[in-house]
């Protein structure tokens, strides 16, 4: 590979400096890597929600979908995905977790799930967890009987 770049890196830098250097080079990830990738992260905070708050987090294989469809990662690699969990989904979380702690009403199970796969991540990302959990007495219009809670856009 070398004998095949060298012409235009020569180009470009002296041999010199090209004699003290290794090539090493970028091929963008296929996207079953990016979706691993994807994983990967979701799994840590999977185990984190787990050993330090006692509560299962579960996700959809469309949500790993939606967010390598999200993020365009063929020039600046995987950071891009780690930043979206980081930006969207961990505060989301964090929004639950404070709110259920506050009113002292513990979350056992949240679930993501994915809404409209063309919505901004504020409306696409929904997080589920049992009704039972909540406060029967919440006036925003939460209905107590109901089997599940979304929580979409209000996060």
């Amino acid at each position: 590979m070398r004998a095949a770049l060298a012409p235009e890196l020569l180009k470009v830098f002296p041999a010199a400096f090209l004699g003290r250097i290794t090539l090493v080079p970028y091929r963008p990830l296929a996207s079953m890597s990016l979706a691993r990738i994807v994983r990967l992260h979701l799994e840590r905070v999977v185990r984190r929600m787990a050993e330090t708050h006692q509560i299962v987090l579960n996700y959809e294989e469309a949500v790993v979908d939606y967010i390598v469809g999200r993020c365009l990662v063929q020039e600046t690699g995987a950071r891009v995905l780690i930043g979206f969990i980081e930006q969207h989904v961990l505060p989301r979380l964090s929004t639950l977790w404070l709110d259920a702690f506050s009113s002292k009403q513990p979350l056992s199970r949240i679930d993501i799930v994915l809404g409209d796969r063309d919505a901004p991540p504020a409306t696409a990302l929904l997080f589920r967890f049992p009704a039972a959990q909540q406060q029967a007495s919440q006036t925003d219009g939460v209905n107590a009987d109901a089997e599940e809670s979304m929580v979409g856009q209000a996060l």
